[in-house]
């Protein structure tokens, strides 16, 4: 979870995820007008965290050949 309470977007240097997996931003409460059902990879690089908003990333595996993405772990 990549939390922001300030009122100005703040930078996240994501570390590399699990081997064999990518991170995925699942929610992103500062996104406006994108599908929130649409994860977006975040894996190797920065994730710019909009003003007073959170991001949830989970590791996943890589697309299998039905391009559908399994979680690492299961709540």
């Amino acid at each position: 979870i990549l939390i922001n309470a300030s009122h100005d977007a703040v930078p996240f240097r994501i570390t590399e995820p699990p081997q064999g997996a990518n991170w995925e931003i699942l929610l992103d409460t500062g996104e406006d007008g994108e599908d929130p059902a649409a994860a977006k990879s975040a894996t190797g690089k920065e994730v710019s965290v909009a003003p007073l908003s959170l991001c949830l990333l989970v590791a996943a595996q890589a697309e299998d050949s039905e391009g559908q993405r399994e979680p690492l772990v299961r709540l």
